[in-house]
């Protein structure tokens, strides 16, 4: 008699959520590494047959940056280690939540030397 055994499935990112570790990485890339709004991703997405309410791109968001953490605190233990950084200010206009107009965001980039 044979017997089949199946393996667990891997645990997801987000608990009881459809969202793949690739659909993180994805939805967190184009929002801030190319400054893509949750509005437009959703636009996106139902254009492809993918309809996400930008309200759930967002909690995907907010829910994956808990795993990032360990990324963030050995990226800040290398750069904070070393005897001299570069530092960045650069001014980018930004979207302001609720009034529809825009305003000077701040994004700061630390390099070690």
């Amino acid at each position: 008699m044979r017997t089949l055994h199946q393996a667990p499935a891997p645990d997801k990112p987000i608990a009881k959520g459809m969202a793949t570790p690739a659909m993180l990485a994805h939805v967190l890339t184009n929002r801030y590494g190319d400054h893509l709004p949750f509005y437009r991703q959703a636009q996106i997405l139902a254009r492809h047959g993918f309809p996400v309410d930008r309200s759930v791109l967002a909690g995907w968001a907010g829910q994956a940056q808990w795993w990032l953490e360990a990324v963030y605190d050995a990226l800040a233990q290398a750069v904070f280690a070393s005897a001299k950084l570069f530092a960045d200010d650069t001014p980018m206009p930004t979207l302001a939540p609720g009034t529809g107009r825009v305003m000077i965001g701040r994004f700061w980039a630390l390099r070690p030397r």
